[in-house]
């Protein structure tokens, strides 16, 4: 005998549906009403100067010249991509020449350091307006080297994280991160500054660290000649990752290749890569925690 649907049962699948959309749904796509700026982070380095003038000369000219910043173009791209995916209307194309008239202003304005590397966060809000945020200076080289020594932990995160435009496109917004790092190293009792935590969607794939882009060592197969090789393999963007700038550079390389990586394939202990524009490349021992 078929089962009978209450009015009863009807409400509870109503309230499960509605829970759904309001926590998967509404929470992170309906961005309209949010507050939040859209967000990248550069390295200024006087070790990266390219110009013609005396460097000491070159950290007072106007405008700054764009070979202090480390991959500038890849930012000025990001920013692009996220002023068209978020519809911010009131918003024209962000150039080189424009990001880089912003920073000379705020450069004369600021007590930086200009003889010292240091973190430049550039915050565009919804009407245009460019924030800059000198932060520094760093005490950590700009590292492009892949073998280098683990210097970092990081831990598989206990949960799946929902993939949304928030984990797409970098901005204020970093309620996914910060969630995934306090549910994950809440116990971990290591004092160390230098740990990470993995996030993987709810299809069970690696996507990027709270910080960084990430690579793994894995098999490839040569779909021209079949032979095998093993490469240092990235998330695909479909994955939910978001397009880093220094991810951009090595893809662009071809130092990476694209590769969906399941978390099942993990082995606990292996070392993985960690990159962004600002630390370059930084090796980490992955750990499982045991759930």
């Amino acid at each position: 005998m078929p089962l009978k649907k209450t009015a009863d049962d009807d409400q509870k699948y109503k309230q499960v549906v509605d829970n759904i959309v309001t926590k998967y749904l509404n929470e992170n796509f309906d961005w309209e009403d949010k507050d939040f700026d859209l967000l990248t982070t550069m390295r200024y380095d006087p070790s990266l100067y390219r110009g013609n003038l005396a460097l000491i000369d070159a950290i007072f000219e106007e405008p700054v010249d764009p070979s202090f910043f480390y991959l500038i173009d890849n930012h000025v791209r990001r920013i692009n991509l996220g002023i068209r995916f978020f519809g911010f209307k009131d918003i024209g194309v962000m150039t080189r020449d424009i990001l880089l008239k912003h920073i000379t202003e705020a450069m004369k304005q600021s007590d930086m350091d200009k003889l010292s590397p240091c973190k430049v966060r550039v915050l565009v809000d919804k009407t245009g307006e460019v924030k800059l945020d000198f932060r520094g200076p760093v005490d950590f080289p700009l590292n492009l080297n892949f073998n280098t020594p683990v210097t970092f932990t990081a831990y598989l995160d206990k949960e799946p994280t929902f993939v949304n435009p928030f984990t797409s496109f970098k901005t204020t917004n970093r309620t996914a991160y910060e969630t995934a790092k306090e549910r994950t190293l809440s116990e971990i009792t290591s004092k160390t500054p230098n740990l990470d935590v993995i996030l993987y969607n709810t299809a069970g794939n690696v996507t990027e660290s709270t910080f960084c882009n990430v690579a793994f060592q894995r098999d490839v197969k040569n779909t021209v000649t079949g032979q095998h090789s093993i490469r240092w393999v990235t998330p695909p963007l479909v994955s939910g990752c978001i397009e880093g700038t220094m991810r951009k550079n090595l893809m662009d390389s071809q130092l990476l290749y694209e590769q969906a990586i399941p978390i099942k394939s993990i082995v606990d202990g292996e070392e993985i890569l960690l990159f962004n524009a600002v630390r370059g490349i930084l090796r980490a021992k992955l750990l499982l925690l045991s759930k």
